[in-house]
Parts: C-alpha cells; sequence; structure tokens
C-alpha cells in the first residue's frame, strides 16, 4: 500500500504538514534555510517546556518513568487523566526554576527522512566541540537532538508528522533541562526510558527500512546495519 507520501505531491503534502504544525506552535514561522544546509523546509521559533515549579511535582516523575505527558505548543502539560502515583524525586529541589526558554530550528532535509532539530539558543553544540566537558546525551555529531523514544516508529507520512516532531522536541528540551541543573551538583540525570545502542538491541529492534539509528539520512540497511551484524557475530564467536 502506498503512504501517503507517495500519493500526494511531496511539496503538498509537506505544506499541509506545516500548515498543522504551526497551528499548534504559532511561535514557529518558516525561514530560509541555512546556506550551509540544503533542505525544502526550515522552521524556527521558541519552545520553554516548563512554565511553573509546580507542575515539576507530577511531571518530573512521569517523564521519569516514561508515562504520558501532554505538549501543548511547547509546553509540558501533566496528563488529567493520570491516576498513578507520583513519588517525590530526591532531585526535585534542584529543579526550581527551570524556566528557559529555547530558540529551536527544524530542518526537513528530505521528505522521505525524519526532521532534525537543532538548539541555537542556548546554544547546544555537536559532539565534536566539547573538549573537557561531557556533551549532552542522546545528540547527533552535528548538533542535532536525539528526539525520539526508545519505542518510537518513524514518524508517519501523514499531516500530522512535523507536529509530532516538535512535541518530541519539546520533551526532549525538558529531559535537557534537568540533565543540565543536576549536572550542575555532580550528577546529572538523563531521567526516563532510554534505548540500548548494542549491535544485538539494534539488530532486534530496528527494522531495515527505519531509519538508521546513527542518525544519517538512510534507511537502516543501506547504512550501519551490515556493519552491526558485523560487529554482533564477532562477539557470539569472540564469547564462545
Amino acid at each position: 500500500m502506498a503512504s501517503k507520501a507517495q500519493i500526494h505531491p511531496a511539496a503538498d503534502w509537506l505544506d499541509a504538514a506545516c500548515h498543522v504544525a504551526l497551528q499548534e506552535y504559532p511561535q514557529f514561522r518558516r525561514v530560509p534555510s541555512s546556506p550551509a544546509r540544503t533542505a525544502v523546509l526550515a522552521l524556527e521559533g521558541v519552545m520553554q517546556p516548563f512554565t511553573r515549579d509546580s507542575d515539576l511535582r507530577r511531571l518530573v516523575p512521569d517523564l521519569e518513568c516514561g508515562a504520558r505527558v501532554y505538549v501543548a505548543g511547547g509546553i509540558l502539560v501533566h496528563a488529567d487523566d493520570c491516576r498513578r502515583g507520583h513519588p517525590v524525586p530526591p532531585y526535585l529541589g534542584q529543579l526550581l526554576g527551570l524556566s528557559t526558554e529555547f530558540q529551536v530550528r527544524v530542518l526537513v532535509e528530505d521528505v522521505a527522512v525524519p526532521p532534525r532539530a537543532y538548539c541555537l539558543r542556548p546554544f547546544i553544540a555537536p559532539v565534536h566541540f566539547h573538549t573537557t566537558l561531557p556533551p549532552p546525551p542522546h545528540t547527533y555529531l552535528d548538533g542535532a537532538l536525539c528526539t525520539y523514544f526508545p519505542s518510537t516508529e518513524p514518524l508517519p507520512f501523514d499531516e500530522t508528522r512535523l507536529l509530532r516532531f516538535l512535541d518530541y522536541t519539546a520533551i526532549w528540551l525538558a529531559k535537557f533541562l534537568i540533565w543540565q541543573r543536576t549536572g550542575a551538583f555532580g550528577e546529572p540525570r538523563w531521567i526516563g526510558p532510554a534505548a540500548d545502542h548494542s549491535p544485538g538491541y539494534l539488530l532486534a529492534h530496528v527494522r531495515p527500512e527505519w531509519p538508521c539509528p546513527c542518525g544519517k539520512p538512510l534507511e537502516y540497511y543501506r547504512c550501519c546495519r551490515d556493519e552491526h551484524m558485523r560487529q554482533f557475530l564477532q562477539g557470539m564467536i569472540g564469547g564462545k
């Protein structure tokens, strides 16, 4: 069965996805792509994941255990239908005043591959920029944010594609703030579930046609899958 991206012209489908996203994120706007990057669409705007200290009491435990949270225009909102308990994290007192606003740019370099998000202000640098301090976890080599959850399948080829990606980005920024604030006290925490990046895990959980976990705009089978298979088999032989 053909995907919606194949049924409709790429420009029309992308315009529809952009329209849906900007309805929920009116603080974003379309901008020209950087001369250094070839992109069919570039969006730029601000996100402020946390706005009130009173929300942290319920949002942080939900993020920590991977429970569902809602995102409204880049702001994390506790689910009204949540009936689970919310034990107070021991580090909650370190998080007061998490009202940082981020300037974010989203690039769609090709309609067939996932969008990429970059934090412009405060600047989250690419991994190779860091010399003495550890880089933030869950970032790609070019500084793009790895916003997907361990169980996230590829974004759908429909009008919700960009909206979902912006929501994932807001949740990533919330976790980054917690990592940054707890790191100031010597114990940085990236809360919530995280995927194992070992070859065996990736081979078992990433389908060949899905985007490659390394972040390159290629399907897994066209990029790192063969190398992961080689490493996995070598590990099995070496372990005998």
